[in-house]
Parts: structure tokens; C-alpha cells; sequence
């Protein structure tokens, strides 16, 4: 959440009252939707001072403050001396009940990567730790009964599955697996693997594009069971046909901070039209490109628009027409229009640790979010 300031002109003898509403956009995503008076008073001892910003915090359980601050105003005279000012601030904090649908789900000792649903019964998790090997697939109920967990398929052990998405075309399940550098097909029933083995390799389309994964993260499947994958350390989108044959479909994007290039693509989502969207905003520490660009079903780039400079994708969900991002780096879930129009952002909870949203999928009109830092998935009405 911004931090509220309050900015004073000190005059001697002057009191202040304010009304003071923060400008965050609300709405059942805002995780706080502060509403606060202040009654600010104090004396000051200097009569050219150009102003102080305080930020007061607000108490816990009671949602009330009344904090004592002492503090050291900027001082525009080197002629002054140091002058000071005590006033104390009282101030009374809305938090509202959490809009949620269910409680936090435990998803185990390893945090979530990935979310998927089939429509119907099932929630996929993937599972993983970064930077070390291991990973599982746990499935639960629509309504958040643990039913089963496998961490290898057939003959191959996952080692950090990053993504999941569930293919209404065939029934099946894609994992993505960023330490492997691979992708699998499930048949979940099984579970079993479909085909041979994992896709690693394939015959390249040409030019630059790849022919083998490089830490690949987000997946998504079309309408028409067409896999859609991230490559994130190669700065591409690779799209496969439902058997994930050596023949991909076509592969898009290349390094770089154009339309239609990439920097870490982390996460792929398709509309009901086909159009693609891909989170260009990854690692924002090594000054990627903070956006989302959004393709066209014969994928054509269409559009961009840009989001937070502190802003870490790796989860993305469509609904209503809306776009959500799953932002580890803000720690909050953002909406924004399909027009990149920012609509709301926050949690709709309050998770006891520093949130970090890492995957998203639409549960019917509830949003199920995976939070990587605190081992949970929240399920929540935006």
C-alpha cells in the first residue's frame, strides 16, 4: 500500500485538522481502504521552516493510532538553529473484512509455482522451490480438499515445475519444468505421461529461434490445444502442437526492448478470441522491459502497455475482460484493463508474512492466487 503523507506548513501557534483519504484504488483486491482524520498540533521553535512529511502508522487488531512524534523538520536558513517539533497524531484506520471465499490452503512444504483448473473438479498446483531441485504436482478439489500429489511422471523426476496449464482439448495437463528445461504432457487420470518422454528439443523455425528450452516458466494451452510456453532465458514464446511434436507451431519475440521483443518473458495467457498476452516484466533488478505486450492469433504484436518498475510477473489470469498479474515484486495481484488501463490492486487478505504472488486461475468468478513466500493459495472475489 502507498504510504499516506501529510504534508505541514509550520506556522507558530497554528493548529491543523485534516481529512485525509488515500488515493490507491479500492475495491475488494485493495487489501487496506484507509480512511483517516488527524488532528495534528505543535509548537515550533523557528519561523522559516519549509514544511515536514510525517507518515503515521496505524495500529494493529484495534485498527487505531496515537502515536507521540518527535521529529526534525527540513530547515531552509543555515542562520537557524536546529529547530524541532512534538505533535502527536490521532488517527483511526478502516481495514474491512477480507473478501474471501475460503480459508488459506496449506499446499505443503513447497511453494506454489503454478495454477491450473479444469473447469469442473480439479485445481493443478506446481510446485517448487526456487534454485533447487525438486518439485511435485498436488491437486485439490474445487473447493480446496487435498486429493493427491506425484513428483515424477514414468521414468522422470520434476526438478522445480514451474507452471501448469490444463488443455480443454484433450483433457491432459502441461507442465513446465525450469530446472529440466522441459515440458510434459499428463494424462491426469493416471497420472501418466503422454508420448515418449518430455519435450526438450525440436527442429527450430528458423532465424534466431531456439531449438531447446532455457528456463522456461509460464505455459497456457488454446482452444485448440495448442501449447504456448515462455522461454524465459531465451527471450522467446514457443507454441506446440497438442502432441508436442518436434515441429512447433512457430516461435516469436527475441532479446530486446521493441515491439514484439522480450526480456525475461515470464508468464502467457489466451483469450477467448486467441489473442496472446505475454508478461515482458520479470527480475525487474537487471532493468527489463515492465510490460505486457499482447499478440494477435496469427501472432502479429499488437500492443503493449506498461506496468510498475518495481513490478515481478510470473502469474497472469483474463476475466471479463480484464487482465490480472500475479506481481511477486509489488506483493500484491493487479488488474488492469485489456487497454492497460490500471483498474485495482492488492490481496483482498492479509497474509501474517510479506505476500508474494507468484500464479493465478480463475476458480468460476473467484480468483484462486499462489503466494510463493507464504506456502498458500488464497481464494478471493475481485
Amino acid at each position: 500500500m502507498k504510504k499516506l503523507a501529510l504534508i505541514l506548513v509550520l506556522l507558530a501557534g497554528l493548529i491543523l485538522p485534516l481529512a485525509c483519504t488515500n488515493n490507491q484504488p479500492t475495491g475488494p483486491l485493495a487489501t487496506y481502504n484507509l480512511t483517516a482524520t488527524f488532528t495534528i498540533s505543535f509548537t515550533p521553535t523557528a519561523t522559516n521552516w519549509a514544511g515536514y512529511t510525517s507518515t503515521p502508522t496505524p495500529g494493529a487488531g484495534t485498527n487505531t493510532a496515537t502515536p507521540l512524534v518527535t521529529s526534525t523538520p527540513r530547515n531552509t536558513s543555515t542562520s537557524d538553529s536546529t529547530p524541532t517539533a512534538t505533535f502527536t497524531i490521532t488517527a483511526t484506520v478502516s481495514q474491512p473484512t477480507p473478501v474471501s471465499t475460503a480459508s488459506a490452503w496449506l499446499t505443503g512444504n513447497v511453494p506454489p509455482n503454478g495454477l491450473a483448473y479444469d473447469g469442473s473438479a480439479t485445481i493443478y498446483v506446481a510446485e517448487g522451490l526456487e534454485g533447487l531441485t525438486g518439485g511435485q504436482i498436488q491437486t485439490f478439489t474445487a473447493s480446496g480438499t487435498p486429493v493427491s500429489v506425484f513428483s515424477t511422471i514414468g521414468s522422470y523426476t520434476f526438478s522445480q515445475p514451474n507452471g501448469v496449464a490444463y488443455s480443454s482439448y484433450n483433457g491432459n495437463i502441461y507442465v513446465v519444468d525450469q530446472v529440466n528445461n522441459a515440458v510434459y504432457e499428463i494424462n491426469p487420470a493416471g497420472p501418466t505421461l503422454v508420448g515418449s518422454g518430455p519435450l526438450t528439443t525440436w527442429t527450430s523455425t528458423g532465424g534466431d529461434a531456439p531449438s531447446s528450452f532455457s528456463g522456461p516458466e509460464g505455459i497456457a494451452v488454446d482452444a485448440s490445444g495448442n501449447v504456448y510456453v515462455a522461454d524465459t532465458g531465451n527471450d522467446y514464446v514457443e507454441v506446440f502442437h497438442p502432441s508436442l511434436s518436434s515441429a512447433p507451431v512457430t516461435e516469436f519475440g527475441g532479446s530486446g526492448s521493441g515491439n514484439g521483443e522480450f526480456n525475461n518473458p515470464s508468464a502467457v495467457a489466451i483469450d477467448g478470441s486467441g489473442n496472446i498476452y505475454v508478461a515482458d516484466a520479470s527480475n525487474p533488478q537487471t532493468g527489463n522491459n515492465q510490460r505486457v505486450q499482447i499478440f494477435s492469433s496469427s501472432y502479429a504484436y499488437s500492443s503493449q502497455f506498461s506496468i510498475g518498475a518495481d513490478s515481478d510477473i510470473y502469474g497472469m489470469a483474463l476475466s471479463g475482460g480484464n487482465i490480472y498479474l500475479a506481481d511477486s515484486g509489488t506483493g500484491q495481484v493487479e488488474e488492469y484493463s485489456t487497454a492497460g488501463v490500471f483498474l485495482t490492486a492488492g490481496l483482498g487478505i492479509s497474509p501474517t508474512h510479506s505476500p508474494s504472488p507468484d500464479s493465478l486461475v480463475f476458480i468460476g468468478s473467484n480468483l484462486l492466487v499462489g503466494d510463493y513466500n507464504n506456502n498458500q493459495l488464497y481464494l478471493v472475489t475481485p
